[in-house]
């Protein structure tokens, strides 16, 4: 891999540059089209490849190289190389076919070429999933945790968590960012949202610091409806999960919340509460009581809406698409804390 030269544009990604990496001659590199998402610290792209012989080159490749606006720190880089490259190996993974990842620490270049899912449906919905793919999802991060369950492998990546000061800055800083949220009126902060802010307020910081302090297995972190892939089938639908730019050693209630607060708004908390019952039981961990993973996945949730709501207050949509999408990640997030705190809309 590193053989060859780490692209800083798109231009850099011609036919001689797929060409070596495949080892045949490609002919022509054209935009395939959008990928659908918001790409933030990466640019991402969909290209066809006509390679001679035909068959000697993906037809098709998502590449995804370094945003140079991106200014929190190119270590997210590293680490999506370091899981393809390190970690995903021959195991078996909800996973991408990855044909070539490289990173450069001292400039931030970065690339990954990986398998073109688009013939796959994607996990994204404006509106949110279904119970069946809802129900999908989790019985595919199940198979995930348990296979690296207290792995001593997981030690390669950071644990997720925070600490009591950054905690409570958090929960300091939120009325701020709602009151920022109401005056731009972008995102609808509704009566019955507000009369549970107290209570999410005085439970945020010992359920944040509980799933902060008890790692389990390997976790995505990032599980939004952007971040899956849905393949249908006769049997169900199998799950493929992208962007693993930051996969950590942490609570399994980070991943599961993620997932309560994808699926559709008008799905009833009891609902809810059968999605995670159906993940404990295909995780089949003995050691993970059912009360305690839904004391965990309250506080994940409510540690999704705290940790997000700088995010909606500053995020600035650069298409309607963009727009509509961040309207449907805060809507969804907001009816899964309503029904984590008994107050459905």
């Amino acid at each position: 891999m590193g053989e060859l030269p780490i692209p800083t544009t798109w231009e850099d990604l011609d036919a001689d540059w797929f060409g070596t990496l495949f080892e045949t001659t490609v002919l022509s590199v054209t935009d395939g089209g959008p990928t659908g998402g918001i790409a933030v610290t990466s640019r991402v792209a969909r290209l066809r490849l006509t390679a001679e012989p035909e068959g000697s080159a993906p037809t098709s490749v998502v590449a995804k190289v370094a945003n140079p606006q991106w200014q929190a720190g190119t270590e997210l880089y590293g680490r999506e190389v370091s899981f393809y490259r390190d970690f995903v190996g021959s195991t078996e993974l909800p996973v991408p076919v990855c044909f070539h990842a490289d990173w450069d620490p001292e400039s931030g270049a970065f690339v990954l070429i990986l398998e073109d899912l688009g013939d796959v449906e994607p996990g994204h919905r404006l509106d949110g999933l279904t119970l069946a793919e809802a129900e999908a999802v989790a019985d595919g991060i199940a198979d995930l945790h348990r296979s690296f369950w207290e792995s001593e492998r997981l030690r390669l990546f950071p644990r997720r968590g925070h600490e009591a000061p950054r905690i409570a800055k958090s929960v300091e800083s939120l009325p701020t960012r709602l009151q920022t949220i109401r005056q731009q009126g972008r995102y609808s902060i509704s009566d019955r949202l507000t009369s549970v802010i107290p209570k999410v307020l005085e439970h945020y910081p010992d359920g944040m610091l509980r799933i902060s302090r008890t790692p389990q297995t390997l976790i995505h972190s990032d599980l939004h409806v952007e971040n899956f892939f849905l393949k249908a089938s006769r049997d169900g639908f199998r799950l493929i999960i992208i962007d693993w730019q930051n996969p950590c050693f942490g609570n399994v209630a980070f991943d599961v919340a993620q997932v309560l607060s994808s699926m559709r708004p008008a799905l009833s908390r009891e609902t809810r509460v059968q999605v995670v019952k159906r993940y404990h039981e295909r995780l089949g961990i003995a050691a993970l009581d059912l009360n305690d993973l839904q004391t965990d996945v309250a506080a994940a949730i409510r540690h999704q809406f705290v940790g997000s709501a700088n995010w909606y207050a500053t995020f600035e949509a650069q298409s309607l698409r963009d727009s509509r999408t961040m309207q449907g990640h805060w809507t969804r997030l907001v009816a899964a804390l309503l029904a984590i705190e008994n107050a459905d809309e």
